[in-house]
């Protein structure tokens, strides 16, 4: 992501906060004499639930591939790449919910590669049917490449790297997304936003030899208490810790576990010291702070981890 990218993001953070943040609320609010300057906020967290078998998208590459295309329909979910195998990290859908003086915002983020406009569309549709107030959705992938497959509607990205669109797959990940939105409406009360922009500490690396975006941004949501709600957060950052040599579902941009050199891309398998730690930081801190956080992370190809030990002089 470039500066320039990073500074819309945070133009962005900005405006959402300053418009849920004018005077006046929504009708389902406490007068603004009870909280001055809240926003009304909810959080929620749903599990993607796929079906067993579902394949992993993000490498096209063999290691990934099946030796030849299912045409004899041996795998349910799968047909250009291999089925997940094994247990791995938690995959979910995290949503937060800010409304302010008729203003309505749905941020989801979502352990996938990417989203497509169908895929965000068939999420508004269900929203709709499950009776959510109409509101401006955003959906953020956090473009693991160890996350599901076989979603995206397209042949050619199919064949490319998330493997031929399974309906029963699509279905499940959508209502995911719409059963964290329910969660956060659920829970939705009177609540404060922050926005901060700081330096990141020196994780990442670019492939491209250009300048490096160090922004860290992050959009604090609380309740009057004091206690968290949310916490949105961005960083350039490539999620190809686990190379395509991984089954095993992984539900973060950075792993949170140390992967073995097997693992990783000839690329990264010097890389996985600091990675781990910042990944472990962000867990810490989900854990710790007992609430949900969401990535807006999205595609971030340039920049990928940086290794403890010198990475090779050559670009991709």
């Amino acid at each position: 992501m470039t500066g320039r990218a990073r500074r819309a993001l945070a133009t962005l953070c900005s405006s959402a906060a300053l418009a849920l943040t004018a005077v006046g609320a929504v009708a389902a609010a406490p007068p603004p004499t009870a909280c001055p300057g809240c926003v009304i906020a909810g959080a929620g967290r749903a599990p993607l639930a796929v079906p067993e078998g579902t394949p992993l998208a993000g490498y096209g590459s063999f290691a990934r591939r099946l030796l030849l295309p299912d045409v004899l329909g041996r795998y349910p979910h799968a047909f250009w790449f291999k089925p997940a195998t094994g247990e791995g990290e938690a995959l979910a859908a995290r949503a937060l919910v800010l409304e302010r003086d008729g203003t309505r915002i749905v941020w989801v983020a979502v352990d996938l590669i990417a989203v497509d406009r169908a895929f965000t569309e068939a999420v508004t549709s269900q929203l709709a049917r499950a009776g959510a107030s109409p509101a401006v959705l955003i959906i953020s992938a956090s473009h693991t490449h160890s996350g599901p497959g076989a979603f995206v509607d397209s042949a050619l990205m199919g064949f490319v790297a998330t493997d031929r669109e399974d309906v029963t797959v699509r279905e499940a990940l959508v209502a995911a997304v719409v059963d964290a939105v329910r969660r956060a409406d659920a829970v939705r009360g009177p609540a404060r936003v922050a926005l901060g922009v700081v330096a990141a500490p020196a994780l990442v690396r670019s492939r491209l030899g250009s300048p490096l975006d160090p922004e860290l941004v992050v959009l604090a949501v609380r309740r009057t208490t004091g206690a968290p709600v949310a916490l949105v957060w961005n960083f350039a950052i490539h999620g190809t810790m686990l190379g395509a040599s991984n089954l095993r579902p992984s539900g973060w941009p950075v792993s949170w576990r140390t992967p073995p050199a097997r693992h990783g891309s000839a690329r990264h398998r010097s890389a996985p010291v600091r990675c781990s730690r910042a990944s472990r930081a962000c867990r810490c801190h989900h854990r710790d702070c007992r609430c949900t956080t969401v990535s807006a992370g999205g595609c971030l190809p340039p920049y990928d981890c940086r290794s403890t030990a010198p990475f090779p002089a050559r670009r991709r």
